[in-house]
Order: C-alpha cells, then sequence, then structure tokens
C-alpha cells in the first residue's frame, strides 16, 4: 500500500516542526524562554526556503507540531493528567501555529526583499 503525500512542502514542515520539538525539549532550551528564539529562527529558515504561495500552509502546520512534539516529548506526568494535559497541549499549538504562521511569513517576505534587490 503505498501512501501519497501531495504537498511535499507540508510534510516536511511537519517533520521539520517534530524535529524541533523534539530537540527543544530535550536540549539546552528544555525549561527554558531561550527555546522561542530557537523556534523563531527555524521558522524564518523554513520561510527562506518555503514556496511563496504556502507559507501560510507551511507555518500553520510548523507551529502546531513543533508546541505539539515539544509538550508531548517533555510530558512527565501521570496518566490521570493526560486528559488535562491533553486539551493545554491542543490549546497552545493552536496558539503556536499562529506564531509559527507569523515566523515563516518574516521568513519569506526577507526572502522576497533580497531576491527583488538583485
Amino acid at each position: 500500500m503505498k501512501i501519497k503525500i501531495s504537498d511535499k512542502s507540508l510534510f516536511v514542515s511537519g517533520i521539520v516542526g517534530l524535529l524541533t520539538g523534539l530537540v527543544s525539549a530535550h536540549s539546552l532550551f528544555a525549561h527554558s524562554a531561550t527555546a522561542i528564539y530557537f523556534w523563531g529562527v527555524i521558522g524564518l529558515i523554513l520561510g527562506l526556503f518555503a514556496p511563496y504561495p504556502k507559507v501560510q500552509k507551511i507555518g500553520l502546520v510548523y507551529g502546531f507540531t513543533m508546541m505539539l512534539s515539544f509538550l508531548l516529548f517533555g510530558f512527565q506526568g501521570k496518566s490521570d493528567k493526560l486528559l488535562n494535559f491533553t486539551a493545554l497541549a491542543v490549546g497552545l499549538s493552536v496558539v503556536s501555529a499562529l506564531c509559527g504562521w507569523l515566523s515563516v511569513f518574516l521568513g519569506a517576505k526577507i526572502k522576497l526583499l533580497f531576491r527583488s534587490k538583485k
């Protein structure tokens, strides 16, 4: 059975978000506000390489998967807290999706700014 991925750029942004969340949950950035800078820089880099018509979707997918994976990989609670944690994780992931959209959008705008000067 073959799985056809119709939009590779969305798949790549999801994988980048997943890996960014994993790295930031188990590194120097764990439990630190400096992780926000790391997430923003990765979003900017994604925006530099993203095809412009898909920037919005790429940013939303990146931000959502990044925060969800960060929270899930860093979860240290017990199973009785899982329902509340899941609600919190989904809520924060929606907010993070908007932040991911902004960082990828800014990266794409920077790319357009430098491209127009050539």
